[in-house]
This record gives structure tokens, C-alpha cells and sequence, in this order.
């Protein structure tokens, strides 16, 4: 799920700059490709369809991935882990 890696690592680079703020000043100093790729994710994540899409990702649990459902087709059979 590249998406959750990409989200969180601009969370935490969020966070970095958040602490970093000095309260006495009323200008921060921030790199412009740092302040870009924040604003670029809060725009991408404010997108229509895109919590969807994230909803839908976290469906997705690591067991389902290890070992995904098996349709038991056999007579009789009630579907699902065998």
C-alpha cells in the first residue's frame, strides 16, 4: 500500500516542521520542496473519491494478504476458509 507510506512519511515530516516552529518569530523558515510536497498531499488526500480509496486500503488487513480467503466449491461446501 504505497499510499499509507506516502501519507505517513509527509506526517511525519509535518510533525518535524511543526516542533521546529520558534513561537517568538512570526515567520518560519521552510525549504520550498518540503512546503510543496505538504501542500501537494493535502490537496491529493482533499480530493473527491480519494477517502474512498483510502477506506478501501484499509480494508486490507495483513492476514487477508498472507492468507487469502479460499471459496470452498465443494458440494455442501459453506465457502469460505477450508
Amino acid at each position: 500500500m504505497p499510499l499509507h507510506d506516502h501519507i505517513s512519511s509527509v506526517l511525519s515530516l509535518a510533525r518535524t516542521i511543526r516542533d521546529g516552529i520558534d513561537d517568538s518569530r512570526t515567520h518560519t523558515l521552510v525549504q520550498n520542496e518540503s512546503l510543496r510536497l505538504l501542500i501537494n498531499t493535502l490537496l491529493e488526500v482533499s480530493q473527491p473519491g480519494h477517502q474512498r480509496k483510502m477506506a478501501e486500503d484499509a480494508k486490507k488487513t495483513v492476514a487477508g494478504m498472507i492468507a487469502p480467503l479460499i471459496n470452498d466449491e465443494r458440494t455442501g461446501g459453506s465457502g469460505g476458509w477450508l
